[in-house]
């Protein structure tokens, strides 16, 4: 509360008559007079500044994990998890072999199909239901695939892209009339689709016994040597390299992805079944061949 002292100057004009001048009085009047001061701005409430401060954190945190999965999904290849046994750490390195195999021969694959059109001499209803005969091998192979993975174990992935290299090297050999190139097309949809159930069930269970995101990053690799293959199949091809040697020098890069994947699973699961058979020994069996 402000106090303050107001001066009001009051003037009175008396009653005149004509041919008289009256003289006007004045008088100063002086009184207290209270105000509120108000401020120029409004205090912010404590409730609503601490949950900005809130928000913006939450915020802070998403950009940061976005940013954290964008990185691991792309060099996830030479990320591992380790643990005493390695079992984690073979099957994620598995896992990342086997989709990096599976996108090279995609990429190196959308590089040459140009190359592949011409040298069947295709035309455009030819060249589609050529490529329709991709998804009819695929479709059945999923299926069989999946019931091999459940019976062998996920080895099976390495023998399916050792399949997919062969497959590579027979498109690239045979593919210069409609019929061959169709019969290859199928032959490749077939390899495809058993490689792709097989290793998304390698990553799969990589992921479930890892706890760590093997999935998100495998598909990183695999975009990212899709990329690779496309950009050396275009460099291959600007210097005439036929489409048979493309395929042939691709087909020995998965072949030994492919080999280094089945051993790689093989190993991890003869590593778990002994740690498996370890854990279920009695305490009393352990002391007594400790001694």
């Amino acid at each position: 509360m402000i106090m303050a002292l107001v001066s009001t100057k009051v003037c009175s004009k008396p009653f005149s008559l004509p041919g008289i001048t009256a003289k006007t009085e004045c008088s100063v009047i002086t009184q207290p007079v209270s105000h509120s001061k108000t401020p120029f701005r409004t205090a912010v409430p404590l409730s609503y500044s601490e949950e900005k401060r809130k928000s913006n954190l939450k915020s802070n945190i998403f950009r940061r994990f976005r940013r954290e999965q964008l990185f691991s999904a792309w060099v996830g290849l030479f990320a591992s998890i380790r643990d005493e046994g390695g079992v984690m750490q073979i099957l994620s390195r598995a896992s990342y072999a086997a989709f990096a195999a599976f996108g090279l021969f995609w990429g190196t694959w959308g590089a040459l199909l140009p190359a592949l059109r011409s040298q069947a001499s295709l035309s455009d209803a030819q060249f589609g239901i050529v490529l329709l005969f991709i998804g009819i091998g695929a479709l059945p192979a999923m299926l069989l695939s999946g019931r091999a993975v459940d019976r062998w174990g996920v080895q099976v992935a390495g023998v399916m892209l050792i399949s997919l290299a062969v497959t590579a090297t027979i498109v690239g050999t045979t593919a210069h009339t409609f019929v061959s190139a169709s019969i290859s097309m199928l032959l490749l949809g077939v390899a495809s689709g058993a490689s792709d159930v097989a290793i998304n069930s390698l990553a799969g269970l990589a992921e479930q016994q890892t706890g760590g995101r093997i999935i998100t990053r495998s598909h990183g690799v695999f975009s990212l040597f899709v990329v690779i293959g496309s950009l050396v199949a275009g460099a291959a091809r600007s210097v005439d390299l036929s489409p048979l040697t493309v395929f042939f020098c691709t087909a020995v890069v998965i072949l030994i992805l492919g080999t280094s994947v089945a051993r790689l699973a093989r190993t991890s699961t003869a590593t778990s079944d002994g740690v498996s058979r370890q854990a279920s020994v009695p305490p009393s069996d352990l002391l007594h061949h400790s001694w």
